[in-house]
């Protein structure tokens, strides 16, 4: 059977303990910082596949209308 410290007891942590847990926390951070926004850009882009697929559409045929569409706009405004 293994002892269990009792709660009344107060635990110290070393200093090459809390260095690491600190440069742990820095670490995670800097990950989070790095991944999150890699995360939205994909989810993006994602949205962006599906949008083509169900209009049935590359990305070229897209940018073609787009630009059609356009350049009527910019001549009906001079």
């Amino acid at each position: 059977m293994v002892a269990l410290p009792d709660a009344s007891s107060s635990t110290q942590v070393s200093p090459a303990a809390a260095a690491y847990g600190a440069v742990w926390a820095v670490a995670q951070t800097a990950a989070t910082a790095i991944t999150l926004p890699l995360a939205i850009g994909l989810v993006v882009l994602l949205g962006w596949v599906a949008y083509l697929v169900l209009n049935n559409k590359t990305t070229i045929e897209y940018h073609e209308v787009r630009a059609q569409t356009c350049m009527g706009f910019c001549r009906a405004k001079h």
